[in-house]
């Protein structure tokens, strides 16, 4: 069932990816491949061996999805609080 769901959400970030025309670019991927030689402390020609470049690829345009979602998402629970919170002062200077 987790695994399941695991898939539905890399399809569905995948799918928005393509939808958005996100893409990653030579420079981006070279830079992750630096990094994770640098965290494991191999070198990056090595990494690169260990870990196609269409692989990583795919994960950093995941990752652009997520990004994506994050930076276009409301915070209706902050906006319901707060509507909340200024209705109940205007009641209470009302009744006072």
């Amino acid at each position: 069932e987790q695994a399941e769901k695991q898939v539905k959400v890399r399809l569905a970030l995948e799918t928005i990816a393509k939808l958005e025309n996100l893409e990653v670019s030579e420079e981006e991927l070279e830079k992750e491949f630096a990094s994770l030689a640098e965290q494991n402390n191999l070198d990056t020609d090595r990494v690169k061996q260990l870990l196609p470049a269409e692989s990583l690829r795919g994960d950093l345009l995941t990752q652009k999805a997520v990004e994506l979602i994050k930076s276009n998402a409301k915070k209706p629970a902050k906006k319901a609080a707060k509507k909340a919170d200024d209705e109940e002062e205007a009641e209470e200077e009302t009744n006072a």
